[in-house]
C-alpha cells in the first residue's frame, strides 16, 4: 500500500533543521572564503602560492579523513552531541583562523575545522532520516541541501566585500560565529 501523505513539519522539527542548515551552508561558505582570503593570507604570512594551497588542504583532509569515524562516535556518544560538538570545534577552528600569528596557527585551525566538519554532514543525514518520517525526509533533504545553494550565491558577495573592507581575518571571524548560531 501507499503510504499516508506525510504531516507539515512542527516548530520542533524547525529547531531541529536549523543548526543542520547552518552547518552545511558553512560548507560552501569556507571554501569560497578561503578562496577569496588566499591573496592577502599569503601577503600578510609572506608565503607562496604552493604554501597557500595547504590552506585548503588542511580542512579538506581531515573532513575527509574522520568522516567515517562519526557514524560511530554518534552511536556512542549520541548524534545530536557529536553533530554539536563538530559546530563547536568548526566555530573554534574558525575564530582560531581569524586570529592565527602564523601560518602554522592558521593551518592547525584549519585542520580544526575540518574535523568539525567531518561530523556534519553524515550526522545531518542520520538526524534527518531518524527525526522525519520516511514521506516526510526527501522534502526536509531538499530543504536541508538548499541552504548549500544559497551559500553559493551568498558567499562570493558577502566575502569579496568583507575581505576588502576589513581583511581576510573578518572572513574566518564570520565562520567561527556562525557555526555557533
Amino acid at each position: 500500500g501507499r503510504e499516508p501523505m506525510s504531516r507539515p513539519a512542527d516548530l520542533r522539527s524547525w529547531l531541529l533543521m536549523a543548526p543542520l542548515m547552518i552547518g552545511i551552508f558553512l560548507s560552501p561558505l569556507n571554501v569560497v572564503f578561503t578562496s577569496l582570503s588566499l591573496p592577502t593570507m599569503r601577503n600578510d604570512f609572506g608565503i607562496t602560492v604552493e604554501q597557500a594551497t595547504w590552506v585548503g588542504s588542511a580542512y579538506f583532509i581531515p573532513s575527509v579523513a574522520f568522516m567515517p569515524m562519526q557514524g560511530f562516535l554518534g552511536q556512542h556518544w549520541g548524534v545530536r552531541r557529536v553533530y554539536a560538538a563538530g559546530l563547536l570545534l568548526l566555530s573554534a577552528g574558525g575564530l582560531g583562523a581569524a586570529l592565527a600569528p602564523d601560518m602554522t596557527a592558521l593551518l592547525l585551525a584549519r585542520i580544526v575545522q575540518g574535523v568539525g566538519w567531518s561530523a556534519l554532514y553524515p550526522l545531518a543525514l542520520v538526524l534527518i532520516r531518524s527525526h522525519f518520517p520516511a514521506g516526510q525526509q526527501g522534502e526536509m533533504m531538499g530543504v536541508w541541501e538548499s541552504a548549500v545553494g544559497l551559500a553559493t550565491i551568498v558567499a562570493p558577495l558577502v566575502g569579496g566585500v568583507v575581505v576588502q573592507r576589513y581583511g581576510w581575518r573578518a572572513l574566518y571571524g564570520i565562520l567561527g560565529g556562525a557555526a555557533l548560531l
